[in-house]
């Protein structure tokens, strides 16, 4: 029954139910000093623009799309996830849309963390309005889901948690044991639920949920987060369709960092963590906020950070003075999976905003030994003046992850790195200093002797002495490095501008273009149950898989591993995300768009629609996240 419940709760939150006394901001359902906060606030703009987004998609008349696929498919053809896809898509049924504008509201918070086991409280609040029909449906869940239990109740109100029937108890003599207690006793830490006329709770645990419900209910009287600041700065922001969030970022690392020594979850400790810690540096942030809106053809999502003067942080720094231009990106593959560029400070600043950010990666990473800044201090005593004249002169820095092949028999691409300075002769010059920094990180006595060779017209030199090759070539002010050598030459002498949009972006600019979004995404593919019970054989649909290969070959290929294949494929039509990162005084904006999806959405929702189809409800479509794709792969 667990698969059932992000149906039912993707519905409730559509929807709405029984009125009841409300609060006037949904902010107040939650305490003073709330760490984290999201809502849906104007869930009738917000389900205007859903209805908009999906127009022209089979989303729209999911009805007619799927007795137009039955007239198409031949009788003998099982679809035997008819009802599946089937269920997904009511969830934008213009019958659904109308309900969810009777909802009062979504919001959800994280309001501290367990001193004891480090564990976050969460809770997220659907106030349901004036209509029945979401009511309903959390009614529906909490009645026939097998697990779920009544773990105890809140002022009258019953708290469930999830549950199984432990069935008869015996003695030593297998004869049955009464029961004293047939209530299951608390969890500590697990999904809670409460629902009571007008509002469904989801909680982290039992104290989680009565707080929500005794502020919704007017007996607890203390501050709640509905006089924060951070919103009252954002008034205007929260009134917009879509989802509105902010956080206070300083108390939230505060307290992170304390659970982080109690807790052990991996997550806390992760690399994305530290990242965020040592390059953001929350505890300087005063505050944090943004909103994530659909729009006709495309969605957006805005963050704003403001820290506090005199607060480190080497983003900001970053992000302060530079001008992103086409010649940055000039010669990146047009269809490469990823790429982005970072247009430096002003000359004068570059160095020092290049080193606290290379710095800030290392202690993000665990780095042992010497940071970036104190090897270049180093440097400089030895006559290298790696941050007194090289540095600022490099004024953008261009990283692009070539399309992985998908054969994996096939040739490795790697990344390129594209350096911009400031003329010619600066990039002339720095072909010299690339196996004094090679040196430089790797610690070595004597500085490697290049070797070079000439492609394509173009000079590419190479340092192969390490367990890493570089080779790297200079074409009038952009210096080209990289581990394949053809894959340098062939950028050296490309004229291509895969971003025209680049041209007249405010300054610190950072672009991410996703446009292979089949090579990053997690791919499907289909584990169907074995007679038994358990999971059966695995007919795998990951690109770099040759059993789909050799399915895909066959006189009758599985329907389904056709169906996944298109599916996935489609992603690669999606249009590109872009990221821009600006930074004016102590404020960094961060704004991501991606447009242009109307066409592409639709046809990979009629890939994932055929996809379920032929998918048994008793199976599963899982998905995997390409290996080579980790993080820790790209180091």
């Amino acid at each position: 029954m667990l698969r059932s419940f992000p149906f039912a709760l993707a519905s409730i939150l559509l929807m709405a139910s029984a009125r009841a006394a409300e609060p006037k901001d949904l902010a107040e359902l939650f305490p003073a000093g709330t760490l984290a906060y999201a809502e849906i606030g104007q869930p009738s703009g917000t389900s205007d623009s859903l209805a908009e987004f999906v127009k022209e998609t089979m989303l729209a008349d999911s009805l007619g799309h799927s007795h137009d696929r039955r007239d198409k498919t031949p009788p003998t053809t099982p679809l035997q996830g008819l009802k599946t896809a089937g269920d997904w898509t009511l969830l934008t049924s213009p019958e659904m849309l109308a309900e969810s504008k009777r909802v009062r509201g979504i919001a959800a918070a994280v309001t501290g963390f367990d001193a004891k086991t480090g564990r976050p409280s969460l809770a997220m609040a659907i106030v349901l309005g004036d209509g029945n029909l979401a009511g309903f449906l959390a009614r529906k869940y909490l009645l026939t889901s097998d697990n779920i239990r009544r773990v105890g109740k809140v002022d009258g109100i019953p708290v469930y948690q999830n549950r199984g029937l432990t069935g008869v108890v015996v003695d030593e003599n297998n004869k049955p044991e009464p029961n004293d207690d047939p209530t299951p006793a608390q969890g500590l830490a697990e999904a809670t639920y409460l629902y009571a006329p007008g509002l469904f709770v989801i909680g982290s645990n039992v104290n989680a949920v009565r707080d929500v419900y005794r502020r919704f209910a007017g007996t607890e009287k203390s501050a709640n987060f509905g006089a924060s600041l951070h919103l009252k700065t954002h008034a205007e922001a929260r009134k917009k369709p879509g989802i509105f969030f902010c956080a206070d970022a300083a108390a939230f690392d505060l307290q992170l960092n304390a659970a982080r020594k109690v807790s052990n979850a991996t997550w806390m400790k992760s690399g994305l963590v530290a990242y965020v810690r040592f390059l953001a540096v929350p505890k300087h942030v005063e505050s944090f906020s943004g909103s994530w809106q659909l729009q006709p053809d495309g969605w957006a999502l805005s963050a704003t950070a403001v820290v506090a003067k005199g607060g480190a942080s080497p983003l900001l720094a970053l992000f302060t003075g530079g001008e992103a231009n086409a010649e940055s990106v000039r010669g990146v593959p047009p269809d490469s999976a990823m790429a982005f560029t970072v247009a430096f400070p002003t000359k004068e600043k570059r160095a020092h905003a290049i080193l606290d950010l290379a710095d800030a990666v290392g202690l993000a990473m665990g780095h042992v030994g010497a940071l970036p800044s104190e090897l270049a201090a180093e440097a400089e005593k030895t006559g290298f003046k790696l941050s007194g004249e090289w540095l600022p002169v490099v004024k953008s820095a261009t990283l692009a992850v070539p399309n992985q092949p998908g054969d994996p028999k096939a040739k490795p691409v790697y990344p390129l790195v594209i350096l911009t300075l400031d003329d010619g002769a600066a990039a002339k010059a720095w072909l010299g200093n690339v196996p004094r920094v090679s040196q430089l990180l790797s610690g070595s006595e004597k500085q490697p002797d290049p070797a070079s060779e000439t492609i394509q017209g173009v000079k590419v030199y190479g340092l192969v002495h390490a367990s890493t090759p570089i080779h790297y070539a200079v074409t009038d002010s952009r210096l080209i490095l990289g581990r394949d050598r053809d894959a340098v030459a062939k950028c050296a002498t490309s004229t291509a501008n895969p971003w025209p949009k680049l041209e007249g972006q405010p300054a610190a600019v950072i672009a991410v273009a996703f446009s292979r979004l089949w090579d990053l995404v997690p791919i499907g593919r289909v584990e169907h149950s074995s007679p038994n019970g358990g999971i059966g054989k695995s007919l795998p649909f990951n690109r770099d898989e040759l059993p789909l290969l050799k399915q895909l070959a066959s006189d009758s290929p599985d329907p389904r591993a056709v169906a996944v294949k298109d599916w996935n494929k489609s992603l690669a039509a999606m249009p590109p995300v872009w990221i821009r990162a600006e930074a004016t005084g102590q404020t960094l904006t961060v704004r991501v768009t991606q447009t242009g999806m109307k066409k592409p959405l639709a046809k990979w929702l009629e890939g994932l629609w055929q996809t379920l189809e032929q998918t048994p409800a008793n199976d599963q479509l899982r998905f995997d996240r390409p290996e080579r794709f980790d993080p820790n792969s790209l180091d």
